[in-house]
């Protein structure tokens, strides 16, 4: 944002009688400092802890990026640009802090680093106040109202990119307008400040808006290189106008014309008509502030058309409405004639007050995820009811965050080909939705950000058939073991097992081991079938007695029966066998395979 050091001239005594707020010095501008700034921290936490996280599939892809730099070695998940240069930011901040490894979820770490963010932008803030030549008191309120209200907070989270690009433009702003003695560091100070307007600009391109807008106000009023010609002056204006509007509405073009902003459009409307009436007023009112007041003209624009970055217009331009409405208060009131220190206390506070009181009632932002981590219930879930030779197939993103949830990476295959090796999994997870028609298998979470394990099948209405015909096989070959003497089963038991519900892999494992054993099933859960989604297929054994001792032996019958179904081969090993205060439990994972009794 490139303010000159002229666009906020010294006021002196011939000019006005400074008021008694910027009479203030010492400590006093740094308690009020810290304090707005602490206060937009609060703020800007609370708002957080009010919205899931993470809010959107891009706040996701991001912090997953910066996992994958600091632990996976690159960028795991295709993303664009900017989520790119912030998931760098997001990288450093958790090397340097250790933030990823606080959370569940991947975007916990940049909800800290946006906290920070939030505090570094209004200290930022403040401080560029102070250098404009405003009050303590001013600054304090201008960070308040920039900072501290819900609908702005809330924006803050779920607009993440554009909070972070507008710090950015604070310092550059902060650097560019100091005052150095020494020529070369003037210099500096511009070039230092195109660097972070350019950072800015690439993690939020409509920033862009702002410091060319400024520039070319300043250009037309003269502030900036007051010896230039007129006829130089505006055909540099003209150039830039048309370079300005050549690049919005290629921009407008590229991002589409529907808003599909996660800030209500009532608040983005009532902030933006706020901001474009300050600027009309300030630049009628106040001298100083005419570079700023004309050059925020184009992004509050940006924030009133409907497109996909009328939001990030927004969140960039509040600040500078702040900064407007601030300068409009002390020009009002300095230019009473012999004011009371009450009557300037009262109208700054009563016009801070009901541009507060406004904030208050606008709604604030929200999103439909939904709090909670199903990537780790997904990794329980794995390691508890799939073999260990068992793969899934996953897209990028839930991999990452898999790997994170310590799921071995063998376990899965990523759906975009890299590190592709092995067949194809059976089994697939995924968040798109995309699968629908598919066998669900399990899932976890709900909102946009649950997870669903689907069986993969070329054609799911084949399968249909396919587990129709297992049913009926797996229903006569239940009725023909109900007549075993070796099996003891009650009446719930026979019922079980001529239903055509229990898994096909037990009925063949229990018809083998009833050649050699007798025992007891304690009962077949009613949850076997493979309409039941992700449940484990468990039996219980007891009163196990061998029936054809070939030999003598020191194990136990039982052992010998779980030893039985540990070695068999697959699809017939079970998940896990073992033995539960002295019952032998056999389970068998989900789903139910087709094709071996049909």
């Amino acid at each position: 944002m490139p303010l000159d050091a002229a666009a906020a001239p010294v006021r002196t005594s011939d000019e006005r009688a400074a008021p008694w707020w910027q009479q203030q010095g010492g400590l006093l501008p740094v308690v009020a400092g810290v304090v707005a700034a602490a206060v937009a921290a609060w703020a800007h936490l609370a708002s957080s802890r009010r919205i899931p996280q993470p809010a959107g599939v891009e706040e996701a892809t991001v912090a997953a990026n910066a996992y994958g730099l600091t632990s996976l070695g690159g960028f795991e998940v295709p993303g664009a640009l900017s989520d790119g240069v912030l998931s760098v930011h997001l990288a450093l901040y958790n090397e340097l802090t250790g933030a990823a490894d606080r959370y569940a979820s991947v975007a916990g770490a940049l909800r800290e680093f946006l906290l920070v963010v939030a505090l570094a932008g209004a200290l930022a803030l403040f401080t560029l106040c102070r250098q404009l030549g405003q009050s303590a008191l001013t600054a304090f309120g201008v960070v308040l109202l920039a900072y501290a209200a819900p609908a702005v907070t809330s924006a803050h989270v779920v607009t993440y990119a554009a909070t972070v690009a507008t710090t950015w433009l604070f310092v550059a702003a902060i650097v560019v307008s100091a005052r150095p003695t020494a020529p070369v560091l003037t210099w500096l100070g511009r070039a230092v400040s195109a660097l972070l307007i350019g950072l800015a600009v690439l993690i939020e391109p409509v920033a862009l808006l702002l410091p060319i807008g400024v520039l070319v106000a300043a250009l037309a009023t003269g502030t900036v290189f007051p010896g230039w010609s007129a006829r130089r002056r505006l055909l540099t204006v003209a150039a830039l106008l048309t370079l300005l509007i050549a690049a919005g509405l290629a921009g407008f073009g590229a991002a589409g014309s529907s808003s599909d902003s996660p800030v209500p459009q009532v608040t983005v409307i009532a902030l933006a008509v706020a901001g474009l009436v300050l600027a009309a007023v300030a630049t009628w009112r106040v001298l100083w502030a005419r570079p700023l007041a004309l050059g925020c003209l184009p992004l509050l624009a940006a924030a009133v058309a409907p497109w996909s970055g009328q939001s990030a217009a927004l969140i960039i331009s509040v600040p500078i409405t702040a900064v407007l409405l601030g300068a409009v208060i002390e020009e009002t009131v300095s230019s009473l004639r012999r004011p009371r220190p009450v009557v300037v206390r009262g109208a700054a506070a009563a016009l801070v007050a009901a541009a507060a009181i406004s904030l208050l009632v606008l709604p604030a932002s929200s999103t439909d995820a939904v709090e909670g981590a199903p990537q780790e219930g997904l990794a329980a879930w794995l390691a508890g009811n799939l073999a260990p030779e068992t793969t899934v197939r996953v897209e990028p993103l839930l991999w990452v965050e898999l790997i994170r949830a310590g799921v071995p990476a063998e376990r899965l295959q990523r759906s975009d080909g890299v590190g592709l090796d092995g067949p194809p999994p059976a089994l697939l997870a995924e968040r798109s939705g995309e699968n629908d028609g598919l066998p669900l298998v399990a899932q976890f979470g709900d909102g946009p950000f649950a997870i669903d394990v689907r069986q993969r099948v070329e054609v799911p209405v084949l399968l249909d058939a396919a587990i129709a015909a297992e049913r009926v096989a797996s229903q006569a070959f239940g009725s023909a073991l109900v007549t075993n003497s070796n099996l003891v089963l009650d009446a719930a038991g026979r019922d079980d097992l001529g239903s055509g519900n229990v898994d096909s892999r037990l009925l063949t494992v229990l018809a083998t081991a009833a050649s050699e054993f007798s025992f007891t099933v304690d009962s077949f859960p009613r949850t076997n079938g493979s309409d039941e989604a992700g449940t484990l297929r468990t039996v219980r054994l007891l009163d196990i007695a061998d029936v054809t001792p070939v030999r003598a032996t020191d194990e136990s019958d039982s052992i010998r029966l779980r030893d039985f179904f540990r070695y068999q081969l697959q699809p017939y090993r079970p998940l896990s066998q073992g033995f539960d205060a002295g019952v032998l439990v056999v389970v068998y994972s989900a789903p139910s395979p087709v094709g071996l009794l049909s």
